[in-house]
């Protein structure tokens, strides 16, 4: 999530009083606010700017599935990764590989197995729990 949105799978429990079908576990520090579904809902009822927030997070959302799906169906899986690599911020990624395997949605052991190809082909370099964009 960026900074200022809110979280989808609470808002839909929100709306819907339902609960939430997923959890988060997050990795860093935050700040933010606790508010209760009724009042939630009162806002999205009496402001259109509101809405227009909220329906902008489903969309966003939307468009991010959406491009996950052609991904994970139309593309190899070297080059998610090394679409993901040159996605970051940053030229030394803090992660491990548990953890990118998980948010590329394949297994640990695969992960490895590239970022030792992508290491041996002098485009990172590897080091515990750090990747090096070379």
């Amino acid at each position: 999530m960026e900074n200022g949105e809110q979280c989808n799978v609470n808002l839909n429990s929100a709306f819907t009083d339902t609960p939430a079908i997923g959890t988060a576990v997050c990795e860093s520090d935050i700040e933010g606010y606790i508010l209760p579904a009724d009042v939630v809902k009162t806002i999205y009822a009496a402001e259109a700017p509101y809405q227009q927030f909220v329906f902008s997070l489903f969309a966003r959302r939307l468009e991010g599935m959406a491009g996950l799906i052609e991904d994970v169906r139309f593309k190899k899986l070297d080059h998610r990764l090394l679409d993901w690599l040159h996605d970051q911020d940053n030229s030394t990624i803090t992660i491990t590989h548990e953890k990118l395997a998980s948010h590329l949605g394949t297994s640990r052991e695969v992960i490895s197995r590239l970022l030792k190809e992508f290491e041996h082909n002098g485009i990172v370099k590897l080091h515990r729990d750090r990747i090096n964009i070379l």
